[in-house]
């Protein structure tokens, strides 16, 4: 209820409303993006999906969520920045030991260990990191950002039953996993 509002007020001109919108969104953004690009680009992309954020501010609608709003510009954004990328091509130092470009992202933190609270946090980070990129965009979403799978379908432009399914099916995987 708390964003719907600074929302509209920052659509409105607040600049008080903008800022603290700025300081809300800028570590969950943070963490979202941490892991699925290299580490030094990060910055880079918060603050270019804040700008669109902040410049199409004019055109949110509270109907909707304003997580699902922003983490759809933030997708977008990074989506848009991955493409640019992978169209660049690989340099590298003249001196073998250090790449000019990092080629491999890291993995996501593990937001979903600490929000299942288990014994066995091992167990479940060694599931998150066999999983692909979208299977963890997708726990991180749903875990640790409680959206629905609606919402996660939005996002990341899947089909709604796409989602419900792929959490189906994680969440038994984990379960056995977790049984075994």
């Amino acid at each position: 209820m708390r964003d719907r509002g600074l929302l509209l007020k920052g659509a409105e001109g607040d600049n008080r409303a903008i800022r603290e919108l700025w300081e809300i969104w800028y570590p969950r953004l943070k963490l979202y993006y941490k892991g699925s690009v290299p580490e030094k680009d990060v910055e880079d992309l918060i603050q270019e999906s804040m700008l669109k954020v902040f410049r199409n501010l004019s055109t949110y609608n509270p109907i909707y969520s304003p997580s699902t709003w922003i983490y759809t510009i933030a997708f977008r954004t990074r989506t848009d920045w991955l493409r640019k990328e992978s169209k660049r091509p690989l340099l590298k130092a003249v001196n073998d030991k250090e790449d000019i470009v990092e080629t491999v992202p890291g993995r996501y933190p593990d937001p979903e260990t600490e929000y299942l609270n288990s014994e066995s946090k091992s167990d479940v980070k060694s599931f998150l990191e066999s999983r692909d990129k979208r299977d963890r965009e997708i726990l991180y979403l749903y875990c640790y950002e409680d959206l629905s799978g609606r919402a996660i379908a939005g996002i990341m432009d899947l089909p709604p039953e796409t989602v419900r399914y792929r959490l189906k099916i994680l969440k038994q995987k984990l379960k056995e996993e977790l049984l075994q």
